[in-house]
């Protein structure tokens, strides 16, 4: 099963609203940054990733395989909703039948009174009859209840397998799409410019943002060893 090294996601310091009131918090909140974006340069280089673009496709296909699971188990239950429907059609057929076929059979005299006594039933008959034509098989016969109760227990078992499917993905895009979301924010990077051939170096930026926050040593040694910031 996959087990994934999480990776928080780092604190969006410019529209973080503790930052805007507490310098002390913004500071730690560079720091906190630097040590997170730094864990998830480690978590990348683990899944032998190679470069942005290949942490972008990873994530593209994640989301890929996230959607068609998720459309497979979509048919899947709208399927089985037909079935139930094709099934409460079918009993109901079976049911009128009997007094369809003793209609047909009455002479024109009658035909006319027992058509009036039992009106609902005949044109409900006549109605189902229409609708189950396009589920007439090969042999011109209605589907047996055997064959459609078979159907419908595949389906579940597939729904049940392609949830679990469906789980272990989600997993793994949620961890990888963390991933990507650092990297992003860390480099400035918008949807927009992904698709330019150049993207910024982590590793450069990273120096620069070290250098950045050890310009304030006074405020890095007052929150050096602490958990959460002073307020």
């Amino acid at each position: 099963m996959y087990q994934p090294k999480t990776v928080d996601l780092l604190i969006d310091i410019e529209h973080n609203v503790k930052c805007q009131q507490s310098k002390g918090y913004e500071q730690w909140a560079k720091i906190h940054n630097l040590q997170l974006i730094a864990k998830t340069l480690i978590v990348i280089h683990e899944r032998g990733i190679a470069d942005y673009d290949d942490l972008a496709k990873r994530v593209s296909e994640k989301s890929k395989k996230l959607k068609e699971t998720s459309d497979k188990i979509k048919l899947n239950k709208n399927r089985i909703t037909e079935l139930d429907a094709l099934i409460k059609n079918l009993n109901m057929y079976r049911t009128l039948k009997p007094i369809y076929e003793e209609y047909t059979k009455k002479n024109l005299l009658l035909k006319n009174s027992f058509y009036s006594n039992h009106k609902q039933e005949i044109d409900l008959f006549r109605r189902l009859t229409n609708e189950l034509k396009p589920h007439l098989t090969e042999n011109n016969k209605l589907p047996s209840m055997k064959q459609i109760e078979a159907e419908r227990q595949w389906l579940l078992t597939d729904i049940s397998k392609l949830s679990a499917l469906h789980k272990d993905i989600k997993e793994e895009y949620d961890d990888i799409a963390v991933l990507k979301k650092n990297v992003d924010m860390f480099l400035d990077i918008k949807p927009e410019q992904e698709a330019l051939k150049k993207k910024p170096s982590i590793l450069k930026k990273l120096a620069e943002h070290r250098e950045h926050v050890d310009r304030k040593p006074e405020q890095t040694q007052h929150h050096k060893g602490r958990n959460d910031p002073e307020l």
